[in-house]
């Protein structure tokens, strides 16, 4: 059994005869394989790239606290912006558009000093870029916008979205063929590097 997208509760729910059985792309616990992304390396990365280009006022978009990866996320976030003596905003949501965009207006009106927005998703960031434009904020020159996953649609929308990147393909492989007994996975963690484009 592969898990995928999981509530964080959920494993409390996995009988122990199961566990050799299971594994789950994401963070686990309770003896379950564990095959991620080090999503929080990504999220520093991106942190530390905004601040660097001269940001102060640093939003973070995060997932519902439902999600595993949510917890992780917020606390990179929370370890950079604490480091820079930078203020901690965060906005959980849900991982669409129309969240995001929701988000980030919410951002606007709670904290209208916010000069750049670090999403936990593309999809996110997405949503915020289309209404910064609709609302007439620029981007980057007002506020700067990141996501996270380097979809392949980043690089088509305008501007491009900075993002980081998450190697889904090989993160899957690698748990099907261990959870199969194809063969031992090298790495279960897997790197996260910043791709910077225009709109951070």
């Amino acid at each position: 059994m592969l898990l995928v997208d999981y509530a964080v509760d959920v494993l409390d729910q996995v009988p122990p005869a199961l566990t050799p059985r299971l594994a789950a792309i994401g963070p686990a616990a309770r003896g379950v394989r564990a095959f991620d992304v080090d999503a929080a390396a990504g999220i520093a990365g991106l942190m530390r790239h905004v601040l660097d280009g001269g940001r102060r006022d640093v939003v973070m978009l995060a997932g519902p606290w439902w999600l595993p990866g949510t917890r992780r996320a917020v606390d990179a976030y929370g370890a950079v912006v604490a480091d820079a003596g930078a203020p901690r905003r965060v906005v959980s949501t849900d991982l669409t558009a129309r969240a995001g965009a929701d988000a980030v207006r919410e951002v606007r009106r709670r904290w209208p000093r916010a000069d750049a927005v670090v999403a936990m998703s593309d999809t996110l960031a997405l949503g915020a870029l289309r209404a910064l434009a609709e609302d007439g904020v620029a981007v980057p020159d007002d506020v700067a916008i990141t996501g996270f996953d380097d979809q392949p649609f980043v690089r088509d929308v305008a501007p491009t979205l900075t993002t980081a990147t998450h190697p889904v393909e090989e993160i899957a492989a690698a748990a099907t063929a261990e959870l199969l007994g194809r063969r031992r996975a090298e790495r279960r963690t897997f790197p996260s590097h910043v791709v910077a484009r225009a709109t951070a």
